[in-house]
This record gives structure tokens, C-alpha cells and sequence, in this order.
């Protein structure tokens, strides 16, 4: 056998090589698969807190700027929360029943929390006033056991997100 035909019988890898590459890599995909579901998880419910708070910085800032008084609410089943505003009467004043409407346009649609996400809140509605106030509040974005916190009882008129539930963490200091 001359060296050349030699060489490339030599070229390439057997059966057994490549099977041991396909179990190395299965069971590399074994073990992350599991990971990142949970990053997943957490990512998605990170981000129903980050928009649950952006509109609610949104709807500060609108209650600022048309001078009139707004409003977050939440359906029972905090599946579904959306915008109102003070219902304002020909004459330009506020209405004396304190009705609120939907606001029109694209901020004035039905905005959805993801399936796998829960919302707690003692309140079903959030009050936005035209001074830039808003009522004391804390929504909770929960999946399973890890908790998001939405909260304005920190600083009066800002909008806080932590990534854990507050409640718990304050408890938590008080024993220590």
C-alpha cells in the first residue's frame, strides 16, 4: 500500500466517533434544556412587570400633561387591565359623578397579562392625578413562587419595580 492510500483511508471518523459526539451533545442539551425554561419563565414575567409599569409612568405623564385625572384598572381576574380617564363635560369642567371613560386610541385598548402570569393587588383601580400623584399601590406579577413587585408606596409619585415580592423582603428585615 503506497503512503498516499494509506493517508486517506485514515481520513474521516468511524461509526463510534460520531455516536459518542451525539450522546456527548444530547446529554448537553439534557441538562440546559431544563435552565432555560426557567429563564424563559422569568424573563417573560419580568417583562409583564416592566410594561405594567411603563404604563403606569405612561399614564402619570398623560394625567400631567391633558390636566385631568386617570385611572389603571383591572378586570376581576386581573387577566386584563386598561386606561381611563375623568369623563370632562361640554363646558370643559370635570363631571360631578366622578365617571371615568375609556381612553381612545391605541393606550385605550385591552392589555393582556401573560397566562402562566398572575397579578395581585389590593386595589382594582389606581388613581393618576393631574399633579403627578398617584395612589398608593402594589401589584404583584407572580409566576409559581417567584414575585415581582410594581409598587408607588415607596416614593410618592414614582413608579418602583423590584424583583422580588416587597411584602416578603420587609418582613424578612424586621426579623433579622
Amino acid at each position: 500500500m503506497t503512503r498516499k492510500k494509506y493517508f486517506l483511508k485514515k481520513i474521516g471518523f468511524t461509526l463510534i466517533e460520531v455516536l459518542l459526539v451525539v450522546v456527548l451533545l444530547g446529554v448537553i442539551a439534557a441538562v440546559s434544556l431544563p435552565n432555560f425554561r426557567q429563564t424563559y419563565a422569568r424573563l417573560k414575567l419580568k417583562q409583564a412587570a416592566d410594561q405594567i409599569s411603563y404604563m403606569m409612568r405612561y399614564m402619570q405623564t398623560r394625567a400631567i400633561h391633558h390636566n385631568v385625572m386617570g385611572r389603571l384598572e383591572f378586570d376581576p381576574a386581573y387577566k386584563h387591565y386598561w386606561f381611563s380617564e375623568m369623563a370632562i363635560e361640554d363646558d370643559g369642567e370635570e363631571n360631578e359623578e366622578k365617571e371615568f371613560k375609556r381612553i381612545a386610541g391605541r393606550w385605550g385598548r385591552t392589555f393582556d397579562v401573560p397566562d402562566e402570569v398572575r397579578v395581585e393587588t389590593a386595589q382594582p383601580a389606581i388613581q393618576f392625578f393631574p399633579d403627578g400623584k398617584i395612589d398608593k399601590a402594589r401589584i404583584y406579577v407572580c409566576e409559581k413562587a417567584d414575585c415581582w413587585t410594581v409598587s408607588t408606596q415607596e416614593q410618592r409619585g414614582y413608579v418602583d419595580v423590584f424583583d422580588y415580592r416587597l411584602e416578603d423582603q420587609k418582613k424578612e428585615d424586621k426579623t433579622n
